[in-house]
């Protein structure tokens, strides 16, 4: 069951104060939930994080063209500074007017004398936090007469092209939601949730695509598939493409020029279609609005070298938070880590501290790779970050990541 727990228009105040720091997401959340149309959102940031402020600002104001934003920039880690800065900010509010501070953002040393400083000029500050862990937002007053968790996770609905905004991409190509060639993706997944068949396919691949090519050889691959019962589903579904089977086919199906430059296709890019095939399964379910295949960001507005162009092979955001899916279509371990390493880097990096990733692999232990990734990479309360969908979860995909959504509902 969706938890939603309004927060009322009590805690949303005149003047909304936001710490930025290198995840703007929190404060995009915050700014959602807690400004009024005609708010004035002042964003502390620094040289560093003033174009996530300017993205946030972008973006709220799509929601409310009324909300005035102001950009201020604070020392992050000289106290005094800090504290001599906030208190310009808060003369300049009037004294009828409310006032909210979302500290979630910035540094520890900003959020520790912001909090302090706002406290002592306004009594009557509402203060908030994001919980990346509960996606609950805390409100409480200084004096602690008031204290309350809001469940929020699905008060804010975000879209990718929003969240890639947020951190100065866009999108280099259109959002798809729909799979291709079902048919054939389905019958390699059930070829590959079985180890004899799976060792049977990757016989066949290596002899129908070898290092060093021969037409004549492919030919005869192509032809082994009628003589090979364990990959029956998959020359029953390449029939239905084109029958008889060519070489073209392969091409056909891959959307490739040849034969040969389809290998990659069938040596593993095939899973990622057949993931967002489940995946939007499940999307019917959970209610998902929007999520995609081949995530791929480019260069924004932002000015930043340290940009660059970046792909996930899946990603999808319920409510407000971000799960990215990486696929390998291998049974082992050690491929398989390193390309999750790179979507746990880029998921982190877009969604923060709330994001979830998941491997999809052929490993006949993925529990045991599941509990090795999360010990070695992650401490504490970020555990638990990644899941991995091994060999036995192919079939009923579409289920497993719909219990895996599910079960990061209410964590």
């Amino acid at each position: 069951m969706i938890t939603v727990e309004n927060i009322p228009d009590e805690f949303r105040t005149d003047h909304l104060l936001l710490l930025i720091g290198a995840n703007p997401l929190p404060n995009y959340v915050a700014a959602r939930l807690l400004a009024k149309p005609k708010s004035t959102i002042h964003l502390l940031g620094t040289g560093a994080t003033g174009n996530f402020a300017k993205a946030v600002a972008y973006l709220v104001q799509k929601y409310h063209a009324t909300i005035k934003t102001l950009f201020w920039e604070i020392d992050t880690v000289n106290g005094a500074k800090i504290r001599q800065q906030v208190q310009t900010i808060i003369k300049q509010v009037e004294r009828t007017a409310t006032v909210g501070l979302h500290y979630t953002g910035g540094t520890k040393v900003m959020a520790i004398h912001t909090y302090r400083t706002v406290a002592e000029a306004r009594t009557d500050t509402i203060f908030s936090y994001l919980d990346a862990q509960t996606l609950t937002m805390r409100i409480e007053y200084a004096d602690a007469s008031f204290t309350r968790d809001f469940p929020i996770k699905f008060a804010c609905d975000v879209d990718l092209e929003e969240l890639l905004g947020l951190h100065g991409y866009g999108l280099k190509t259109p959002l798809r939601t729909t799979a291709k060639q079902p048919q054939v993706t389905s019958a390699l997944a059930a070829v590959y949730a079985q180890k004899e068949s799976y060792n049977a396919y990757r016989n066949w691949y290596d002899r129908a695509f070898p290092k060093d090519f021969n037409g004549e050889n492919a030919i005869a691959a192509v032809q082994e598939l009628f003589e090979n019962s364990q990959l029956a589903p998959f020359a029953s579904a390449l029939k239905a493409v084109q029958s008889p089977i060519t070489l073209e086919t392969f091409a056909t199906v891959a959307e490739a020029k040849t034969f040969r430059s389809a290998a990659t296709w069938f040596n593993g890019l095939w899973l990622e279609e057949y993931t967002l095939l489940q995946l939007d399964k499940a999307a019917h379910e959970l209610k998902l609005k929007s999520y995609t295949i081949k995530l791929l960001a480019k260069k924004g507005g932002f000015k930043d070298k340290r940009i660059r162009e970046f792909e996930i092979d899946l990603a999808a955001l319920w409510g407000y938070q971000l799960y990215a899916l990486s696929c390998r279509a291998t049974d082992l371990p050690e491929q398989a880590k390193e390309h999750l390493l790179e979507v746990v880097v880029r998921a982190s990096q877009l969604g923060g501290d709330e994001a979830k990733c998941a491997l999809i692999c052929c490993s006949d232990r993925p529990e045991n790779l599941e509990v090795q990734v999360n010990e070695t990479w992650f401490q504490d309360e970020r555990a638990n970050q990644v899941r991995v969908f091994g060999r036995k979860h192919l079939p009923d995909l579409a289920l497993h990541l719909r219990e895996w959504f599910e079960a990061t509902k209410e964590a």
